[in-house]
């Protein structure tokens, strides 16, 4: 399994990212992190975080389950309770050529399972105890999705977690941008 961080130094520091990268590689995990402070990005906001975990699980479904009661699990949850907790009430601005605008930190977990991309919103959950129910979902949520047919044509969904239903929702990320610009 690989973990990856797509973040903004800053906001989190040189040292935040090394003891990152020292807890997955002391389970066995390749880790890697890229900075993206100063870089033009041409962001669809549905699409791009301000922190983006990129969890490259190859296998199976039985991979998710040994995962799931590993320690490496564990570390992903604690790396994903420090980001939420170090960026509560911060803000960043998106400066383009015509303006400056301040927004919210956003966070998510992105996934490919049969050919589909997942890219789960953390959007409002702010305290540890849904945070981890939340990412424990993901886990049977992804096992879900390996038990259906492998597609031939590419989705991308984003994913939130409905804190009622305590499961994650997906909608079809072309399918809302069809009902957003043709409304």
């Amino acid at each position: 399994m690989k973990i990856g961080l797509l973040y903004y130094k800053g906001i989190l520091t040189d040292e935040d990212v090394r003891s990152f990268e020292d807890v997955f590689n002391g389970e066995g995990i390749e880790f890697k992190a890229l900075d993206k402070t100063g870089q033009i990005i041409a962001s669809i906001d549905d699409l791009d975080s301000v922190f983006t975990v990129v969890l490259n699980c190859i296998g199976t479904s039985g991979v998710l389950y040994s995962l799931s009661a590993s320690a490496a699990w564990d570390s992903l949850k604690m790396m994903m309770g420090y980001i939420v907790n170090k960026t509560k009430e911060k803000m960043v601005y998106r400066v383009t050529s015509k303006s400056t605008e301040e927004k919210n930190i956003t966070i998510s977990l992105q996934t490919s399972v049969n050919n589909n991309d997942f890219h789960f919103k953390f959007e409002g959950l702010k305290e540890t105890e849904e945070l981890n129910q939340a990412l424990d979902k993901i886990l049977s949520f992804i096992n879900e999705q390996y038990q259906k047919p492998k597609q031939d044509n590419k989705k991308t969904y984003i994913t939130t977690f409905d804190r009622q239903l305590e499961e994650w929702v997906t909608r079809d990320f072309l399918e809302e941008l069809r009902r957003k610009y043709n409304d």
